[in-house]
């Protein structure tokens, strides 16, 4: 069949047409379309070949976790959240040299292969990232480390799939976290052990509450104005076996992040109020009960009918409990957390807003939300004598709580010295080893 220039042209015309869409597909099958980067079906089934081809064997593997975008969102809004996310994959491609890949895998991670890296390039890339990002509101800070881990590993294509360096990479990001650890994290083989131990004691949850493995410690709560203590917080122990107790900084998380939560936060609820009217009932003054409430349980439905249903078979008094909460509840549904709280004090209830001054504190929760008690976290208090920045917040949390009515409590104090200090800042409340370690109620009650 012969074709006539026209027609020709026309097909030449239809070909290109196909290739152009061929492209697009391609982009589409291969990019995140929120920050342009390779997105994960790249990364981990096209990448490995290309830098097979090109004879890549020492590479470095880098994954970098955006901590806590949902925290980023409530507090600063969607479009900030979206700009960071791609204001910080700008830079970090556009400070990548040839060869190197860089994919977003998903919603807070993204994963570099760096052929022929080392650390000490490594480094340099991250601060040059740094720097760029530093007239960029927020994102600085962001990056620098105090929401952001980043870990890496050595991977060679031709030995190990891709599949192997990223879970290495993930279980550094565990590590790090674990230990509040931002600079950049290597994988070590001692990670993968401490996470294996970690599942053992996730699997165990459910056997130590049938067994009642459990234990409810109390430690006092000390007003100097009238020097007494004045209420108790009640801290849970778990005697893993009769040589170990496992701490509560370990396995707290780990419940938390669980689908046993609910369970397990029932299960303590229950048994601190028990404990609690054993020892009030050994008290000759009037006594408060502080309860630390998960974010996960307090948002939930079963929350509030099962409290109630405690206090009711309980001969305590709402207004004996004391319900401690993180900054961490507002993430969700604002305005239901409001109603939640809302409904809570008409019951009467108090909310302290525990842990202040740690993570994304802010002084607007303080302001609009109906609280009756703010707790200083450890990490501030422990500071006063040496860091003069931590004791104009603690002058300024205290004399906000003045002016809207609440009670201030001063954590983890174990030195006179911070005592003394933090009495000439105005707070009177005071809890930590210095006035009182924790114990378990016959220890308090028979001493």
């Amino acid at each position: 069949m012969n074709f006539n220039e026209t027609q020709i042209n026309k097909l030449s015309d239809r070909t290109r047409q196909l290739e152009n869409e061929n492209t697009e597909l391609k982009k589409l099958a291969y990019l995140d379309y929120e920050t342009g980067l390779f997105n994960k079906y790249y990364m981990f089934n096209i990448a490995p070949k290309e830098l097979k081809k090109s004879n890549f064997y020492n590479n470095l593997m880098v994954l970098i976790d955006i901590l806590s975008l949902n925290h980023i969102e409530a507090y600063y809004g969607t479009e900030l959240k979206t700009d960071l996310v791609k204001k910080m994959a700008s830079v970090l491609k556009s400070e990548l040299c040839e060869n190197s890949i860089i994919g977003r895998v998903d919603n807070e991670n993204m994963l570099l292969l760096l052929p022929n890296w080392n650390l000490e390039k490594l480094m340099s890339y991250l601060e040059c990232c740094i720097s760029s990002l530093g007239d960029v509101r927020y994102l600085s800070q962001i990056v620098t480390g105090h929401v952001n881990v980043i870990t890496y590993t050595c991977w060679n294509p031709f030995e190990d799939s891709i599949h192997k360096g990223y879970n290495e990479c993930k279980l550094a990001i565990s590590y790090a976290k674990s230990i509040n650890n931002y600079l950049p994290v290597k994988f070590e083989e001692k990670m993968r052990t401490e996470f294996e131990r970690k599942s053992v004691i996730v699997s165990s949850i459910d056997k130590s509450i049938k067994e009642d493995n459990f234990e409810i410690w109390f430690q006092g709560k000390y007003d100097s104005s009238k020097k007494r203590i004045i209420g108790y917080e009640a801290l849970s122990r778990w005697k893993y076996s009769e040589q170990e107790y496992i701490s509560p900084a370990e396995f707290i998380p780990l419940i938390n992040q669980s689908n046993r939560f609910i369970r397990f936060s029932k299960y303590i609820l229950n048994k601190s109020i028990l404990a609690f009217e054993e020892l009030a009932a050994s008290e000759n003054e009037r006594i408060t009960l502080s309860l630390n409430i998960s974010p996960n349980f307090f948002v939930s439905r079963e929350f509030i009918p099962y409290l109630e249903e405690l206090i009711i078979e309980s001969y305590l008094e709402s207004s004996q409990i004391i319900l401690e909460i993180t900054e961490d509840v507002f993430i969700g549904d604002y305005s239901q957390i409001i109603k939640q709280i809302d409904l809570l004090h008409t019951q009467g209830f108090s909310i302290s807003l525990d842990d202040f001054g740690s993570g994304y504190s802010s002084l607007s929760h303080v302001s609009y939300i109906n609280i009756n008690e703010i707790k200083i976290d450890r990490s501030i208090v422990s500071q006063i004598r040496t860091e003069e920045k931590s004791c104009l917040i603690i002058k300024v949390i205290v004399l906000l709580a003045k002016n809207l009515g609440l009670n201030v409590v001063a954590e983890g104090v174990e030195e006179v010295e911070e005592v003394e200090l933090l009495k000439t800042f105005g707070i009177t409340i005071f809890q930590g080893y210095f006035y009182s370690k924790p114990k378990p109620v016959n220890q308090l009650i028979y001493e």
